[in-house]
């Protein structure tokens, strides 16, 4: 658990996984739209910085996420915006997921 939520702060939480799939992900989709937008190199130097933080849900109660991300190496603000849009993890959090839960 995070020293924020009265945690050592030790290991890997949960935030910080989904971090590194959302980066993951984010990179994917931004190479993937610009091999389609005929653009493939501009993405040969991209790193993908994505930050997500806890936070209070404002309308929900308990605890909602806030996500940050950083494209380095990329300086076409359309295949960005591309990249985010095709992403799977942006296009959850933006429009929503099915999420089905159920017992094993």
């Amino acid at each position: 658990m995070p020293k924020a939520l009265g945690g050592q702060g030790d290991g890997q939480n949960p935030e910080q996984l989904f971090a590194m799939g959302y980066a993951s992900c984010f990179l994917g989709a931004l190479q993937m739209m610009a091999g389609r937008m005929g653009k493939k190199e501009a993405t040969d130097n991209a790193v993908i910085h994505v930050n997500v933080h806890l936070g209070e849900a404002e309308e929900l109660g308990g605890f909602g996420l806030a996500v940050d991300i950083k494209v380095e190496g990329v300086e076409d603000e359309e295949l960005i915006k591309a990249g985010h849009e095709a992403c799977p993890y942006s296009r959850a959090l933006t429009h929503g997921a099915v999420v089905k839960v159920s017992k094993a």
